[in-house]
């Protein structure tokens, strides 16, 4: 899914002359980062990169716990809000 969604947010980006909302929804910490930065920085890549796996390894986790679903709910709830925050929170200079 990680590979599937960097390529999606890449191809639509267009290098830098597309369109970035793919990328605000599939990546929306590091797109969050723009708001200050105004690009995306070589940490926050990696960030990009690591989401997923992430979501895994905890979903993985709370999975031995009992407590897999309620982790699916958690996580989804906050990648949307955050997904929110970067779609609406977006500066203008970094989005066409």
């Amino acid at each position: 899914v990680g590979l599937a969604a960097v390529v999606i947010a890449a191809v639509c980006a267009g290098g830098g002359h597309g369109i970035y909302s793919p990328a605000a929804i599939l990546f929306p910490y590091t797109m969050l980062s723009t708001g200050l930065l105004k690009t995306i920085t070589a940490p926050f890549i990696l960030l990009a990169l690591l989401q997923f796996p992430a979501y895994g390894a905890m979903i993985g986790w709370a999975m031995h716990r009992s407590k897999g679903k309620a982790a699916v709910r958690v996580i989804a709830i906050v990648h949307a809000l955050a997904a929110i925050a970067a779609l609406f929170g977006r500066g203008q200079s970094f989005y066409p």
